[in-house]
């Protein structure tokens, strides 16, 4: 079923007569193993992507800073006067904010699931910025990520093995647990992994109202960090003209999570699928 939802501030407009509270609309797309639910209106964002009857994330948002102001998640580009924008339909949404004099933000999920019992998930993100205002701005935009791989929150280590790709596993890389995220384009202007309990935790710092600056670490190629509750983020800086854009294309892969485990005669078959993908995200991730 497609939904098209209008918000200001405080109310949303569902159809052309009912009105209800913006905090209750929340969207779920599904596809074969998986389900996604997002919160468009608040910076819970995305907050559970379920493979297999696990949920695997936490929390998965976007923030944005402009010159050296303070960031603010993208939501709030739909209040004081903005617009917020919804559509949803079986295994993909788009949610857009804008405010005159300001920017407009397109962000547009496609969730892609495995058959079931396999523990594997594909999540493609496209997003779209563009600088509506008659003046230069100086653009920082944030994704920020936390995932609790088979849902529990320690025991995972991340690293940056090149610009575009960052890797999320329990215990060892060599094993099938594993969140690849792979930016297609363009690369991110900085990136930076941290335990979500850190005095200087990524997300406490998006939300102070000062201006963000990811900190490069881990080093891109460098050791992983953990293991531990992890979270990760990239940023892009882009100067964008009155009318200027930044297009993002980017894509996250779930490998061998745990679910709900099938009848042993399906697992057999499942493994040999599995395996296949497998050695195709990895190859994808590292390129």
């Amino acid at each position: 079923m497609k939904s098209l939802i209008i918000c200001s501030a405080t109310w949303c407009l569902l159809g052309s007569l009912t009105f209800t509270p913006a905090l209750a609309n929340m969207i779920q797309l599904a596809d074969g193993n998986s389900t996604a639910t997002i919160d468009p209106y608040s910076q819970s964002g995305m907050n559970s992507w379920v493979v297999d009857g696990t949920n695997q994330l936490n929390k998965q948002w976007f923030w944005y800073g402009i010159d050296s102001g303070g960031d603010l998640p993208i939501n709030s580009l739909g209040t004081g006067g903005g617009t917020t924008l919804v559509s949803s339909s079986g295994s993909s949404a788009t949610l857009t904010y804008a405010r005159a004099n300001d920017l407009s933000i397109k962000v547009i999920y496609t969730l892609s699931g495995g058959v079931p019992g396999s523990g594997l998930s594909d999540l493609g993100e496209l997003i779209d910025i563009v600088n509506i205002s008659g003046t230069t701005k100086t653009l920082h935009f944030f994704q920020y990520s936390d995932f609790n791989l088979n849902n529990v929150p320690s025991g995972d280590s991340l690293s940056f093995p090149d610009s575009h790709t960052v890797d999320q596993f329990k215990g060892d890389i060599s094993l099938a647990e594993t969140m690849a995220e792979t930016v297609d384009t363009p690369a991110a202007s900085r990136h930076e992994g941290n335990y979500v309990t850190a005095s200087d935790a990524i997300l406490t710092r998006l939300n102070s109202g000062s201006a963000t600056s990811l900190s490069n670490l881990p080093a891109i190629g460098g050791a992983s960090l953990g293991p531990g509750d992890m979270a990760w983020a990239y940023e892009w800086d882009r100067t964008l003209l009155p009318g200027g854009e930044l297009k993002i294309s980017k894509d996250k892969n779930l490998t061998g999570v745990l679910g709900t485990v099938p009848e042993p005669g399906t697992l057999a078959l499942l493994g040999v699928g599995a395996i296949g993908l497998l050695a195709y995200g990895r190859r994808r991730g590292k390129r």
